[in-house]
């Protein structure tokens, strides 16, 4: 099982969403917004299941909105299931921060098809 999260971030204001991938059809029941620097607890999820998605291997799929969330840091999201942890990888949620970490490179490539 894999927590998919946006390696960019998110925006603070904006859209939040991660996916679970499993192999196995289980009951996830919830998901811990976790702040990666103080390993607290900042928020419960709710986890919706989506189900498989045609041609995609053996694959199964949650969806877990944190949109309602928007305070700024540094994160992670876990889920406990059958006495198992499974963690996210880290990512931020920061105002304009799709902005601050790809204008560089637009701006870059426009320069460079000149």
């Amino acid at each position: 099982m894999k927590i998919l999260v946006n390696h960019l971030g998110y925006e603070q204001k904006g859209s939040k969403k991660a996916v679970v991938q499993g192999s196995q059809k289980i009951i996830i029941l919830d998901c811990k917004l976790v702040n990666f620097k103080s390993e607290e607890v900042v928020s419960n999820l709710s986890v919706k299941e989506i189900g498989p998605v045609d041609n995609w291997k053996d694959f199964l799929y949650w969806e877990i909105d944190f949109s309602q969330f928007i305070n700024s840091g540094r994160f992670y999201l876990q889920i406990e299931y059958e006495k198992e942890i499974v963690r996210s990888e880290p990512f931020f949620i920061e105002k304009n921060l799709i902005y601050n970490k790809t204008f560089s490179d637009v701006l870059a490539g426009f320069k460079i098809m000149r």
